[in-house]
């Protein structure tokens, strides 16, 4: 199971950072004395934005890491091929004509072909 490298957790968008407590108030609002409307949409808004921008930067991160992994699989890809490429020119090379090969006995250990059967106990 990977480990996690980065949590991404949603955050109140509607919340201002600078939030003023007004006594009896059941919550913090935002000090605005007119347009109340407008500035929480700003304020949303911007914080959208924000949200935004930081997930683009994750995803930007992400995105440069699995270009460099990419990179290196290329590479050791690219190092395998020549070694196949060198290996099938020195397999093209040789001639199985000239090559000898031992005959298969089955049943038989190779080692035991031609030897003299030293083994035997006489009575």
């Amino acid at each position: 199971m990977p480990f996690v490298k980065r949590v991404v957790t949603p955050k109140y968008i509607a919340r201002s950072s600078k939030l003023a407590l007004q006594p009896y108030a059941a919550a913090p609002t935002i000090p605005v004395a007119d347009n109340e409307f407008e500035a929480l949409t700003n304020v949303t808004l911007s914080n959208a934005l924000r949200q935004l921008a930081s997930l683009v930067y994750i995803s930007n991160q992400i995105f440069t890491e699995l270009h460099q992994e990419l990179s290196s699989v290329n590479e050791r890809s690219l190092g395998i091929k020549q070694r196949i490429d060198r290996l099938s020119a020195k397999v093209d090379q040789c001639d199985p004509k000239q090559v000898t090969v031992r005959k298969y006995y089955p049943g038989r250990s190779p080692g035991r072909i031609g030897r003299a059967n030293n083994n035997r106990r006489f009575l």
